[in-house]
Parts: C-alpha cells; sequence; structure tokens
C-alpha cells in the first residue's frame, strides 16, 4: 500500500508485514501538500495528485519519477483527487469540480469536463462500469460515462449533527 502526506511525500509499504519498502524520489516530490494517490490497473505505476496544481507519475517497485503534468495556476486548479481509470489514462479532479483526463506520458489533458458549481473533493471510478462518480462540499454528486462525458446528477442536503 501507499501513504502521501501534506509533507509532499509518498511512502510505499509492503502489503503484508507494513513495512517501508521504499520513498518515492524526493528530488522529484511535488511542491505542496500531496491530497491522493492511485495505483495503475496493473499495480506497476503510481500517480499522485497536489496542491501545487499538478500530477506525478512514479513507478511503483522504486519510487522513480516517470512524468509529471501540470494543471493550471489558480487555487481552483489544486489537484483535489486522482484516479486510474483504465491501462492508459488518468483522472484527476481540481478544486473548481473540472475533471482532467490525461492519457499517461501526456504533457497536458486530453479534455477537460466541467459539472460542479462548487470545491470538489471526492473521486472515484467503477471499472465495471466505466464509470466515474465524483463529488463537492454542496452534496452534490455526479456519476460520469467515461466513454463520452455523459452526467447523471444527484443532489442531496447538507446534515450538520446534533440536532
Amino acid at each position: 500500500f501507499v501513504s502521501v502526506s501534506s509533507d509532499k511525500t509518498g511512502v510505499v509499504y509492503d502489503g503484508k508485514e507494513g513495512t517501508v519498502m521504499h520513498k518515492l524520489d524526493a528530488k522529484a516530490a511535488h511542491k505542496g501538500s500531496v491530497y491522493c494517490v492511485s495505483w495503475s490497473p496493473d499495480s506497476t505505476k503510481l500517480v499522485t495528485s497536489a496542491a501545487d496544481k499538478s500530477l506525478k507519475f512514479w513507478n511503483a517497485a522504486d519510487g522513480s519519477n516517470t512524468g509529471s503534468v501540470s494543471l493550471g495556476k489558480d487555487q481552483g486548479d489544486m489537484q483535489n483527487s486522482v484516479v486510474w481509470a483504465n491501462a492508459g489514462t488518468v483522472v484527476s479532479l481540481s478544486l473548481s469540480g473540472a475533471l482532467n483526463v490525461v492519457p499517461e506520458g501526456a504533457d497536458a489533458p486530453s479534455k477537460v469536463i466541467y459539472g460542479h458549481k462548487a470545491p470538489a473533493t471526492a473521486l472515484a471510478y467503477d471499472a465495471s462500469a466505466d464509470r466515474i462518480v465524483s463529488g463537492d462540499i454542496e452534496g452534490r454528486v455526479i456519476v460520469w460515462t467515461a466513454t463520452n462525458d455523459e452526467k447523471t446528477q444527484f443532489e442531496g442536503a447538507i446534515v450538520s449533527g446534533g440536532e
């Protein structure tokens, strides 16, 4: 398994023993807090997303950096989450709510998909249905069809506890 943190680092652990196998290459580290990490479908690569508005690609076996993509300069461009959508593509979620579709090895997204109107904070990929699910701070959940950008939106009330 892998952990990432606000100190801009990532650590790969042995899943059985829980011991540290290696750290992600510090020379290629993010310049801001790392918010998310995702394994490639074949478990040989990792991708991280961070406050520095970038994605970084890593070799899972040794922690070496294999690429980086910058996704903007504004606060809304912070990359809150990332998923490996299939063997050659990752999808990241900007704070602004934009989904960035990034082919592995590219230096920019192949497309950017918009849908959220509030800061977005959650992202998941359902491989069995080839769908992406994202959520924002206003309780809006959007289910995206990865192949054609169709979306279904769900809205719920924000509930506060204790009353």
